[in-house]
């Protein structure tokens, strides 16, 4: 059963489950507000509760997904929108005798079969391989210069898919794993993220050495932060 709780002109659904747990848990899924907690809890406790995080589960209610981050499924078919570099390109299937991806206006998917879904997949999926490859080593190319007065370390750039951050760096391998969804963003973005993990070859973590660092070599760095971090 959802219930309503109202403050300040604002509301909040919430489900309660009865389970055989210690702790309460709070997690936000659709717009409700879930909790599950043990029958020795009594519902105006939780309530108490609900009302002293009020500020923050308003703020998580009303938090829009990054659009960058969406593990979206595709159909494959014209009129599909892509995200590359931070515009949007729509899809156009276009039947032909070879296999090839090219971008001008739209995203142009030459393809033999237009009913083989697993083909147009894998091509697509090569070809935002091929470029983000090509785009992250020339950021990278273009950044590393920045921090050689700080470390000899060479850093080599791996790729795959992550939820909750854009890279991460390893050391002392120097090994920086970039998030694919980065192909998706601008590339002042992009720039950002490869300039923050650099930084970490230096600092690994984030002190306010690192920081400092990080703004010496970025002074606009906040700017490009928001670029990707808030884009819905």
């Amino acid at each position: 059963m959802i219930k309503t709780l109202e403050y300040n002109n604002e509301k909040i659904h919430y489900k309660l489950q009865r389970k055989n747990v210690k702790n309460i848990n709070i997690r936000i899924k659709n717009n409700i507000v879930n909790i599950s907690a043990n029958n020795s809890v009594s519902e105006k406790y939780i309530e108490d509760i609900l009302f002293s995080k009020w500020d923050w589960l308003i703020k998580a209610l009303n938090k829009k997904e990054n659009i960058f981050l969406q593990n979206k499924e595709y159909k494959y078919i014209s009129g599909e929108e892509f995200l590359y570099l931070g515009e949007k390109y729509c899809l156009n299937v276009i039947k032909a005798n070879e296999n090839k991806v090219i971008l001008n206006n739209d995203l142009n998917l030459y393809i033999e079969d237009s009913k083989d879904t697993n083909t147009m997949k894998r091509i697509l999926d090569n070809w935002f391989l091929n470029e983000m490859d090509y785009v992250f080593k020339d950021s990278l190319k273009r950044n590393y210069p920045l921090i050689t007065a700080y470390t000899k370390v060479k850093p080599k750039l791996k790729y795959r898919k992550m939820t909750a951050s854009w890279g991460n760096c390893r050391m002392p391998s120097g090994i920086i794993t970039l998030n694919k969804y980065l192909i998706r963003t601008p590339l002042n973005f992009i720039d950002y993220v490869m300039v923050h993990e650099l930084v970490h070859l230096v600092h690994q973590n984030h002190g306010k050495n690192f920081y400092k660092l990080l703004e010496k070599l970025m002074p606009d760095w906040k700017i490009k932060k928001e670029i990707g971090n808030n884009y819905n």
